[in-house]
């Protein structure tokens, strides 16, 4: 069942242009980051209020979980 705020799902609409969790998860991984078994986890620190927005959107539409541990 959908949880994100209205919000937040309006915006990964006008980035993607759909709420589908595919885009935002590909965005991820094209800047780095991993996902294993719903766990996402940045290449390094710096993180982009784009990239924490595909990330929110994940976790709180999709049920994945932020790993703020880098491998």
């Amino acid at each position: 069942m959908p949880q994100a705020s209205e919000e937040l799902r309006s915006k990964m609409r006008a980035r993607f242009d759909s709420i589908d969790i595919f885009p935002p998860l590909q965005f991820l991984k094209n800047s780095g980051w991993s996902s294993d078994r719903g766990f996402l986890s940045p290449p390094n620190c710096h993180i982009t209020d784009a990239e924490w927005e595909c990330v929110d959107f994940l976790c709180e539409e999709w049920d994945y979980a932020y790993n703020p541990m880098t491998k």
